[in-house]
């Protein structure tokens, strides 16, 4: 089992991408998603004194937003979910601006991700996200 990689390092490993090319996706992808905390407030699901308590208390117990969102109890369960997928729909991946720059093509991608998920374990997926799209890899692949 290889260590836990983000999907553009590994990219960087297996010699797709130079470092350089990761850093200029990376900040591409860091000014055009939107944070959770930009969710939660544009939602109206915490106003901006409340967010100010919880990212203390986020700092305090060195947990990310939403987890202290979730363990301070200011959101039902629904209301978690729909902020987890926001954040998720609203985020542009480091694969599709590797297309959209024209650096490869979907099928070259979809080979990558592949590579990218045989190596890495279930447990060690980040987000439900990533368990959704190795899915929907697997079921392209075999239909």
């Amino acid at each position: 089992m290889e260590e836990q990689l983000f999907f553009g390092e590994f990219l960087v490993k297996a010699g797709k991408i130079s470092d350089d090319t990761l850093r200029r996706l990376l900040l591409v992808q860091s000014e055009i998603n939107q944070d959770y905390a930009g969710i939660a407030l544009e939602t109206g699901s915490v106003n901006p004194f409340l967010l100010k308590k919880i990212i203390k208390y986020q700092r305090l117990r060195g947990v990310s937003l939403r987890d202290a969102i979730m363990e301070l109890g200011l959101v039902d369960e629904e209301t978690l979910r729909r902020l987890d997928d926001l954040h998720v729909k609203n985020r542009v991946k480091i694969g599709d601006l590797l297309i959209k720059r024209g650096i490869m093509d979907k099928n070259e991608l979809d080979k990558l991700l592949m590579e990218y998920y045989s190596r890495i374990s279930y447990t060690k997926y980040r987000r439900r996200a990533d368990l959704a799209m190795f899915k929907k890899i697997v079921s392209e692949q075999e239909s």
